[in-house]
Formats: C-alpha cells, structure tokens, sequence
C-alpha cells in the first residue's frame, strides 16, 4: 500500500506534462502512487502519460472537462495513500520533496499539512526567485484569514482530513485550495519547511493565471468565510477586498469598516491562538506589515492603522512598542499623513505657494 498519493490533475498540458512525471518518478522516496486525472484533454497529454511503464502510475480518464478541483477530488477518493502531495502538470518537483514532506509528517502528527518553499521558473526553466514562506504556525494561521499564504504546488497533507474537511469544493474555482487550507488548518498545524521543495512555473496558460478576475472573486468567498468563522458576523465583499489589500482604492467608509473588522479579528485571534509571549510578538510585526499595506488601500483613513498598532501593542505585546521596527512603521505613517495634508493645502491646488 502506498504511503503518499501524488495528485496531479491534467488538461491539454502536453507542454510541461513529461518534466512534471518524470520529477515524481525520479524521487528519493519510492512509496508513492502518481494518481493522475486527465480532464478530457484534446492534446497528446493521455499518449504521454501511457508512455511510461511504471506501476506507480494510475491514469483516470474524465468523460468530458470538469476542472481541477472535480479532478483532484476524483485522486483524493480514490487515492490510496495515507498522506496526499499536490503537483501539477506544469511543476517539477524537488528529487527530495517527497521524502521531507512524508518524514516531517510521520514525526508530527499534530500536524495536519506540510509545505515548504517554492521556486518560480518562466517556461524555460529559468529561476525567477524563491519565495520564502512564514513557518510559525499562529503566523500561517493569521495570513490566511485574509490571504492565501499557502504555496499549493509544495504541499502534502493528511488525505483522510482533507476527505474530512470535504475535499475540494468546486463553486470556489480557482481558489478551491485556498478555501481546502483553511479548512484543514481547523484539524491541526500547518507548517513550512525552509528548503525548496518545487520549481513552480509561471505559465500564463494555466487556470490561475488565465482567470485572474474570477481569481480574486473565490479568493474574497474565502476571506469572508473566515472572518464569519472567527467572528460570528459576514463582512460585505468590499470590506474582504480591503482585508486582503486588493480594493484597489477603498473609499472612506468601507476603509473605517475594514479597520474595525480588522482589529476584532486581531484582538479575537490574538485571545484564541497567540497565547505564548513569542507569538504574540511575532504577530505584532505581521500586523505592522498588513496595516502599511491596507493604509495604501486608503490615504485619507491611514491613521488607523497606528491606533491599531497601539492598542495592540499595549494589550498584548508592550515591548514591541519600544522597537526600531515600530518606530519605523510609526513614521512611514505619521509622514503619510504630513504629505497628504499638504498636497491638500488650498494654496497647492490653486497652484500658488506663498
């Protein structure tokens, strides 16, 4: 019985498919299926993949074309591993990727997903740099609320959880793994391991990249879905927007929303999940990175984000007020606010400087 199912769904992927076959196949680890799921392609993918004799491999065929997350569910029913990786056909994973990943999960159990580094490559391979993840786990836990922090082509997790949590939900195309994240991260730690585990390619053709607007759209669902979860209330979807810092130009309202929402999510998370003095400081430094960034979603409501600061800081993490990155962050806001106040001047929009 194979210990790690490998879930690679294909559609017309000709192009990248053998390179991505051939990573899997060639892995330190040998105790694995390749579960792949062809969506009905219309090129030479379904040749390809029978064009390799390895028992390892078990081919499903879609009558006609479902998408990725009817696919990947198709693996993870089927599948018979204990533990399931994603890949796609357009990646190419790391020699060791498969061996950490399945170590790492054997000697945690706690642990309900593991994922790690990933490497951007162009189409021919060439590095476009390394994308280092968070690796606390409160750290993951509260990036996730508003984003999906999580790099989907280095993850392995537990398949009967990811079954529990009910598997890839297909209304939430093409952010069905983000919402799957959340999900899991409801049954036990995430964690990031600091090696490069799959050159993950930048291909316009693919699903994420060819739908960047229905991108956004799941993605939002997903952040409105976990504030209900934490808080107990729905939050509008321009309010989303303005938490996961793609509004674009929040006007004044939904901005004082968006900090109000922000800092009870804060504060709850704070009482439920940081309870260690090191997290909590941990935390304080993520928060001051998310409020330079939702103070770009709105100039004219920017001070919030320093009283924000302050009350967390004060309630849960006193000395980090004392720190030359607080200061730093203090600054960036105080000048902000000096600036904008003067472009506003009337003297500068009549175009005469006394």
């Amino acid at each position: 019985m194979p210990k790690v199912t490998v879930v690679m769904p294909v559609y017309n992927g000709e192009r990248f498919l053998g390179q991505a076959i051939e990573s899997i196949l060639g892995q330190t680890y040998s105790n694995f299926e390749l579960f792949i799921v062809d969506d009905a392609s219309t090129d030479g993918s379904v040749d390809i993949i029978r064009s390799y004799q390895d028992a390892r491999i078990r081919l499903i065929q879609n009558a006609s074309n479902r998408g990725p997350a009817y696919s990947r569910n198709i693996a993870l029913n089927q599948g018979r591993g204990q533990y399931a990786a994603s890949l796609d056909a357009d990646d190419v994973a790391c020699l060791t990727r498969l061996q950490m990943e399945a170590s790492y999960l054997d000697e945690h159990p706690d642990v309900a997903l593991v994922a790690g580094t990933g490497e951007a490559i162009d189409e021919t391979g060439r590095s476009l740099g390394i994308n280092l993840p968070l690796r606390n786990d409160v750290a993951i836990r509260w990036r996730l609320l508003f984003r999906n922090t999580i790099n989907g082509g280095t993850v392995m997790y537990r398949r009967a959880l990811a079954l529990q949590a009910g598997g890839y939900d297909e209304r939430f195309t093409p952010a069905e793994d983000y919402l799957l994240w959340v999900k899991l991260a409801k049954f036990g730690s995430i964690f990031n391991l600091d090696e490069v585990l799959t050159r993950v390619r930048q291909n316009p053709r693919s699903l994420t990249h060819s739908r960047p607007i229905e991108l956004r759209e799941r993605t939002l669902s997903v952040v409105q879905r976990s504030v209900t979860d934490l808080l107990g209330f729905e939050v509008a979807p321009e309010v989303a927007a303005f938490l996961n810092g793609s509004s674009f130009g929040a006007d004044r309202d939904v901005a004082r929303n968006g900090y109000d929402v922000y800092w009870q999510c804060l504060r709850s998370f704070a009482l439920r999940k940081a309870t260690r003095k090191a997290d909590r400081a941990l935390l304080f430094d993520l928060v001051l990175q998310d409020l330079l960034v939702l103070g770009r979603e709105c100039e004219a409501e920017r001070g919030h984000a320093l009283r924000i600061a302050l009350l967390f800081g004060l309630g849960f993490s006193p000395s980090r007020l004392l720190t030359a990155s607080f200061a730093r962050f203090a600054a960036r806001v105080v000048l902000a606010a000096r600036v904008r106040r003067w472009f506003q001047h009337p003297t500068l929009r009549e175009g005469t400087i006394a």
